[in-house]
Formats: structure tokens, sequence, C-alpha cells
């Protein structure tokens, strides 16, 4: 029963054809769209960060027309995977990027990690910085593509998850950068792990795991989503995994992919059923009255726990 809304489709005569990694975020209570779009349905071409801002107070409120990033930094020749996020109250934009023109190309492909505070949600403050390339030996193929912004167990210090290595084959895989204090833009203040935190497991053939972001829950723990293979060979065939993100050394680590035996339990919505019911004695436009009222003189105190409405009465 999930609601789905298109809020924006391209026509034949759009400037935009392809569009990539989509991020919905909200800023200060604002909903704001984001995503690299090309005017060629080609994965070479070359991509520009746009926003879309949300009209209403829902992303189901409709958005604004795409509009590319004011200020864009026009040293950057190609963007992918636009991530916003915020750190110590200030804006900052993340992603990867092609810088020349000669790193997307059949016979070289050269992504960089960037970074850059951002004025408004869909303003640059500043140029862009690289902090990141790739020179470990799991960054095949020289990619390193979808930082994510997270943080390490002590839940204030910084670090980006990244996809490493080629989407095509059985090694993409997750690494980690982690902020070490100073100046944010700054590469020198990056550290690079020198294995990746979440990688294939052959034994279990369950290959490439990657695009990896962490989601909150509401008993405060973290858990990863990522996406992998169920077979070597298997291109782009994927399947979505979820796991506890586990630490090591106070960094996030999630090692290889869980068994598909594995059983993960976790109460969709911890919330006692009692205090989800509401709603019953209102009456709008929207909403037939129902009134939920009930004389008794004992006040249920006949109902006991082994009732199945006894949370609705107690």
């Amino acid at each position: 029963n999930a609601k789905f809304v298109n809020v924006y489709i391209a026509s034949a005569e759009s400037s935009i054809q392809s569009i990539w990694a989509p991020q919905l975020k909200n800023f200060d209570g604002k909903w704001y769209l984001y995503f690299t779009g090309a005017s060629v349905e080609n994965a070479g071409a070359q991509r520009t960060p746009y926003t879309m801002t949300a009209l209403g107070d829902t992303p189901f409120d409709g958005f604004t027309e795409p509009v590319p990033f004011e200020n864009l930094d026009p040293s950057i020749y190609s963007w992918l995977a636009p991530r916003p996020f915020v750190y110590n109250g200030e804006l900052y934009y993340c992603g990867s990027v092609f810088v020349e023109a000669t790193d997307n190309t059949s016979a070289n492909h050269k992504q960089k990690i960037v970074i850059a505070k951002l004025e408004t949600p869909t303003e640059f403050a500043t140029a862009a910085s690289v902090i990141a390339v790739p020179d470990k030996s799991f960054e095949g193929y020289d990619i390193l593509e979808g930082p994510y912004a997270v943080y390490a167990e002590d839940g204030k210090s910084l670090c980006l998850i990244y996809c490493a290595n080629y989407a095509d084959g059985e090694d993409y895989c997750t690494g980690l950068l982690k902020f070490n204090g100073g100046d944010i833009l700054a590469m020198k203040n990056w550290e690079k792990l020198p294995q990746p935190i979440g990688a294939r497991d052959s034994n279990y053939e369950i290959f490439a795991p990657g695009a990896t972001i962490f989601a909150p829950m509401p008993d405060g723990s973290t858990y990863a989503i990522y996406h992998v293979k169920l077979h070597a060979k298997n291109r782009f065939n994927r399947s979505v995994f979820i796991q506890p993100v586990s630490y090591k050394n106070g960094l996030p680590y999630l090692g290889a992919p869980p068994s598909l035996d594995t059983v993960i339990e976790y109460p969709v919505n911890p919330m006692p059923v009692a205090d989800r019911i509401f709603g019953f004695d209102t009456d709008s436009a929207d909403n037939m009255k129902f009134i939920a009222t009930r004389t008794y003189n004992n006040n249920f105190t006949d109902v006991t726990d082994a009732d199945w409405f006894a949370p609705y009465v107690k």
C-alpha cells in the first residue's frame, strides 16, 4: 500500500535525458531531491548535479522543476552521486566526480571523491576539494563512488563510506574515510582505511556488496543496507541485503555479507499497541467521526492481559 508519486518525467525536449543516484533529503524542515543528470542516455555522459525543492511540507506535495546547483565549480568535468549532509551545524556536499574529461573514457575511468561547503541546500559556498583518489589495491578500475556520511561508534566522529571497484564485477566493496579534524576540505585531514569495511564472501557466494547506506533504527541501533550479487558473473542482477552495523576500533565495520539463512529479528514498531491507536474521536473534513467510548462501571477491571483487546482498553 505504499504511495508513489512521479515528481519529474523527462520529455523528448528536456535537457535531462538520464538521471543517476537520486537522493531525498530534509534540511531545516524542507524537502529536497538531488540527482545528477545528463543530456544523453549514455553511462559515459557528462553529468551535472541538480536540485528540486518540495512545494509543500511533504515529499508528496510535488517539487519544483530540476535546476543545476548554483555556483557550481566549473573545474569539475562530470559529477556523480550527490550526497549533501550536515556536520557541526554546517551544510556540505560530497560526491564522486570525474575531474577531467580524460578521466572518463573507454581506456580510462578514474573517479575521485570531493567535498564542498554549501551556502544553502541548493547553492555551493566553496569550490569542490578532492579528498580521496583511488590508491588502494581494492579500489580496482580506479573507481570511488557513492560516498555517504556516517558516524563512528562515539556518534561524533565523521566518516564517509564509499563504493570501490567495478560494479559489474564480483569485487565491488565498501571502503571508509575517517575525518581526523581540522579543515574538512583538506585531503590531509582524511584518513582512508587500508582495507574495505565490507567485501565479498566466496564461501557463501555472495559478491559485490556495495552502494551502502546506513539507516538509524527507533531503538538507537544502526543497520547497513546495500546490494549484492548472489552468483559470480552476474553483472547487474542484484539483491538487497540488510545487517546490523558492527564496529572495529570504534569505526563502522561490516565484514562479509551474512549467509542467506541468517535471521535478523527486529520489532517493526516497538511502540506499545495502545499508543498506536489514536484519532477515533476526531472530526475533520477528511475523517469521518467515530467515537470509541464505552460506559462501564468497573472500568474494565475484568479485562485481563490475556485478552487480545486489552491494550485498547487499558
